[in-house]
C-alpha cells in the first residue's frame, strides 16, 4: 500500500523512469549476486585442480631429482613457481622432517613444525593432520581450507633408501598452499569492473528510453494536464489537439467530448434548454463589465404563483411539462436579452437599453402572452405571474445586488396578491431594512420578554355574554409597538413561531388558571396557532403537558387555524385536531372564505367553529356580495354541524344583520378592542353595565 501511494503521488514522468531505473538497479543487484556465488565456486574448483595439477606434476620432479641427488634443479623449479604470486607456501620436507627446500629461505633447514608455524600458522595444525593421514595412506591430498580461504596440498615424495619398498621411514613430504582469497578479491574487482561497464551502458540506455519516452510520451501527457489544469480553473473554451491513434489520442478525443457535453451542462438548464444559474451570472457579469454610462441595465425575476399546487395536484412530471412550455414561450417573446432558469419556477431576463423602453409596458405584454392557456394531456391551465424588476444606470450595481433587489421586489409582489409587477424602489428598499432590523430584533425578543398578550372578547348573541376571548399576541421593543402585520409574518418565514407560538400556549394557559384562582366567571381563551406548529412531532404532548401543568378545564383552550394554513397539509392536520380535540380543546377555523379549501376534508375536520373573515362583514349590510357570501358561509356550518363567529363587527347595523341570519357569535371594536388581562376581568365583571347600550337593537 505504501508503494502504491508512493508512486501513484509522483507525475508518471517521473514515475515511469523510475520504476525503470529501481528495475535495473534490482536486476543487476540481483546479477551480480548471482554472478558472484557462481564464480566464486567456479574458482575454487578451477583454483583446486590447478594446484593438485602443479603438485602432482612437482611430485614427481622432486623424486625424480632426489634420485639423481640434483636438489639445485628443484630449487630453480619451486623459484620459478614462486612467481605466482597466490602460491604462498611451497616445503619439501625429507623423512625426517626437515625443510630441504622451500621457496621462504629462512625456512631451510627448519624441522616441519617451525617451518608450518612460521609459514603458514593459521593452518599448521590442518596441515599436520593431512600429513598424519599420508602417513598411514600415502597418496596426494588437495582440498580447500575450513575457512575457504586457502587451498592445501600435500603430496608423498619417496627419497631413495637401501630397501626400495615404501616405507614410512623414507618418505617425505611437499606442501604447497595457495591463496584463494586473494584470486577471489582479485575476480571480485574484475567482476566490478566489468558491471560498472555495463552499468553505464545501461544507464545511456536508460537516458535513451527516457528521452523517446519525453518526446513521444511525456509531451502528449503534459499536453492532456495542462487542458485538463484549464478545465479545473474553469476554461471550457478549449480543444485538445493529438494527432494518431494511440491511448493518448484516444483520451484527447474523449476529453474533447467531455468537454463539450460538459459546456452544453454547465451553461444550459436541463429541463428547458435555457441559460442556467451559472451561464447566467457568467453572461451577466460580462454585459455590466461592458456597459456604459448611459446605458440601462434591467433585471427581472419572475415566478410562476402557485407553481406547487400545481406539482401537487397533477404531478411534478406534469410541472416540469409546464415549466418547458414556459420557457419555450419566454425565449419566444424575449426578442433581445438573456433568458434563463435560476431554479424550480423562477426565471431570470436581463435586457439592457438607453432608456428607449416602458418596462412596465413590456413586461405587461410579455406577461399576457406567457399566461396565456397551457394545453397538457389534455388540460387546460391557466397561470398568473409575478415579477420583481430592479434597474440601474451604467456601472451602478453589480450581478449580485441586482439580484437581490430583483427577488425583494418579487417577495414583496407575492405580499401584495401575487400577479404582479413590482420595481424595486427606495420605499421597497426601506421596507427591506426594516424587515431586516425586525428580524434580528426578534431573535433575542423572546428571551428579553418583549411579547405580551391582549384579549379580545367574543360575545353569544343569543345570550348577549362574554363566553371566550381571542388572545393576541403584541410586541413592544424599547417604547416602540411593533404592529403584528409587520413582526408576525416574519416569525412565519424563520420559523420563529414555533418558539413564540409555544410561549403563548402556555402564557394562556396560565392566565386561564389567574381567573380562575380569582374566581372569575369562566371564559374560554381561543389561541391562533400556525401550520409549523402543528408539524411539530411533539406538539400534542406539549399542549397536554401545559394543560396539566396549568389544571386547564376542558374546553376552557381553543385553537384557531387559518383555512389556507389548514389546506396546506390536509391529512397531517386532520390527525393532529383529532387528537387535541380529544384533550377536550375546541377548533376553530379562521379567516374562512379567504383561502381555498376543500369541503371534503373540511367535513373531516374536528371543527367546532367557522370565524367570517372581516373582510365580508366589513360592508354589511349594505354589500349585496358581502350579504350573500356571509349568509351562505353561516347556512354552510349550520349544515356540517357548525357553529359561526363573525369576526370585525364595528356597527350596529352589521350585529343587526348577524343575528338575523343566524351568527352565532360576533368579535369586533363594536363591543370592545383588544384588552389587557385586568381590563377582561372588568369587563367580564360589570359586563351588564359596560355592554347594555350596545345590545339596544
Amino acid at each position: 500500500m505504501f508503494l502504491e501511494r508512493f508512486i501513484t503521488s509522483l507525475p508518471i514522468r517521473i514515475t515511469f523512469p523510475l520504476v525503470l531505473f529501481l528495475a535495473f538497479v534490482i536486476v543487476s543487484i540481483f546479477e551480480a549476486y548471482l554472478e558472484k556465488k557462481t564464480s566464486f565456486r567456479r574458482i575454487e574448483e578451477e583454483s583446486r585442480e590447478h594446484i593438485c595439477s602443479i603438485t602432482a606434476e612437482f611430485q614427481e620432479l622432486s623424486e625424480y631429482f632426489i634420485s639423481k641427488n640434483n636438489l639445485n634443479l628443484i630449487e630453480r623449479r619451486i623459484a620459478d613457481l614462486s612467481a605466482n604470486q597466490f602460491l604462498k607456501l611451497i616445503l619439501l620436507v625429507d623423512p625426517e622432517g626437515k625443510v630441504i627446500i622451500s621457496a621462504q629461505k629462512k625456512l631451510k633447514n627448519d624441522n616441519l613444525e617451525d617451518a608450518l608455524k612460521s609459514g603458514a600458522k593459521k593452518y599448521h595444525r590442518e596441515i599436520l593432520s593431512i600429513i598424519n593421514e599420508l602417513r598411514k595412506s600415502p597418496k596426494m591430498i588437495c582440498k580447500i581450507s575450513e575457512d575457504t580461504n586457502k587451498i592445501l596440498s600435500v603430496a608423498p615424495v619417496l627419497f631413495p633408501s637401501e630397501t626400495k619398498k615404501l616405507r614410512p621411514s623414507n618418505l617425505g613430504f611437499l606442501i604447497m598452499m595457495y591463496d584463494l582469497e586473494g584470486i577471489k578479491e582479485k575476480h571480485r574487482k574484475e567482476t566490478l569492473v566489468i558491471l560498472l561497464s555495463e552499468f553505464g551502458v545501461m544507464l545511456f540506455l536508460l537516458g535513451t528510453i527516457y528521452l523517446i519516452f519525453s518526446k513521444l510520451i511525456g509531451e502528449r501527457l503534459e499536453t492532456l494536464l495542462r487542458i485538463v489544469r484549464e478545465i479545473k480553473k474553469g476554461n471550457l473554451d478549449i480543444a485538445i489537439k493529438l494527432e494518431g491513434n494511440d491511448e493518448f489520442s484516444l483520451i484527447a478525443r474523449i476529453l474533447n467530448d467531455l468537454i463539450r457535453r460538459l459546456k452544453t451542462y454547465i451553461k444550459y438548464d436541463s429541463l428547458t434548454g435555457i441559460f442556467n444559474r451559472f451561464a447566467l451570472e457568467h453572461n451577466i457579469k460580462e454585459l455590466l463589465k461592458e456597459s456604459s454610462e448611459n446605458q440601462r441595465n434591467i433585471l427581472i425575476f419572475m415566478d410562476i404563483d402557485n407553481f406547487k399546487e400545481i406539482n401537487d395536484t397533477f404531478g411534478h412530471n406534469f410541472g416540469d411539462i409546464l415549466l418547458r412550455l414556459f420557457a419555450k414561450r419566454l425565449r419566444n417573446v424575449v426578442k433581445e436579452g438573456i433568458v434563463g432558469r435560476l431554479g424550480g419556477d423562477e426565471f431570470i431576463i436581463f435586457l439592457q437599453d438607453h432608456g428607449e423602453t416602458n418596462i412596465q409596458e413590456m413586461l405587461n405584454k410579455w406577461i399576457s402572452e406567457l399566461t396565456s392557456p397551457y394545453k397538457i394531456k389534455d388540460n387546460i391551465i391557466e397561470i398568473s405571474i409575478t415579477a420583481g424588476i430592479t434597474v440601474h444606470q451604467g456601472k451602478d450595481g453589480d450581478f449580485y445586488q441586482l439580484l437581490k433587489e430583483s427577488d425583494i421586489a418579487l417577495y414583496y409582489g407575492k405580499k401584495k396578491g401575487k400577479n404582479i409587477s413590482i420595481i424595486f424602489d427606495d420605499s421597497i428598499k426601506l421596507q427591506e431594512e426594516k424587515r431586516i432590523k425586525l428580524s434580528n430584533l426578534l431573535k433575542f425578543a423572546l428571551d428579553k420578554n418583549e411579547f405580551f398578550l391582549v384579549y379580545q372578547p367574543i360575545f353569544d348573541l343569543k345570550t348577549r355574554r362574554i363566553v371566550s376571548v381571542e388572545a393576541l399576541l403584541r410586541w413592544k421593543n424599547g417604547n416602540e409597538l411593533i404592529p403584528p402585520s409587520e413582526f408576525i409574518p416574519i416569525l412565519e418565514e424563520t420559523g420563529m413561531i414555533r418558539d413564540v407560538g409555544r410561549w403563548v400556549i402556555e402564557e394562556a394557559c396560565k392566565q386561564i388558571k389567574i381567573w380562575s384562582d380569582k374566581g372569575l366567571r369562566e371564559v374560554a381563551v381561543s389561541v391562533n396557532i400556525d401550520i409549523q406548529q402543528i408539524l411539530e412531532d411533539n406538539f400534542v404532548t406539549s399542549v397536554t403537558d401545559m394543560i396539566k401543568k396549568y389544571c386547564v378545564k376542558s374546553g376552557l383552550l381553543k385553537f384557531e387555524i387559518t383555512e389556507s394554513e389548514a389546506m396546506k397539509f390536509p391529512e397531517t392536520v386532520i390527525q393532529t385536531l383529532k387528537k387535541l380535540s380529544y384533550e377536550g380543546i375546541e377548533i376553530s377555523i379562521d379567516d374562512f372564505g379567504t383561502g381555498y379549501s376543500s369541503l371534503s376534508y373540511l367535513k373531516m375536520m374536528p371543527v367546532g367553529n367557522i370565524k367570517i373573515d372581516r373582510s365580508f362583514v366589513k360592508d354589511l349590510p349594505e354589500d349585496k356580495d358581502d350579504r350573500i357570501l356571509t349568509k351562505a358561509i353561516i347556512d354552510l356550518s349550520k349544515n356540517f354541524g357548525y357553529r359561526t363567529t363573525a369576526e370585525g363587527v364595528e356597527t350596529r347595523e352589521q350585529l343587526i344583520f348577524l343575528k338575523e341570519i343566524g351568527c352565532n357569535f360576533v368579535q369586533g371594536y363594536y363591543f370592545s378592542k383588544p384588552v389587557s388581562p385586568d381590563e377582561v376581568e372588568q369587563l367580564i365583571t360589570n359586563e351588564n353595565e359596560i355592554f347594555r347600550h350596545k345590545w339596544i337593537l
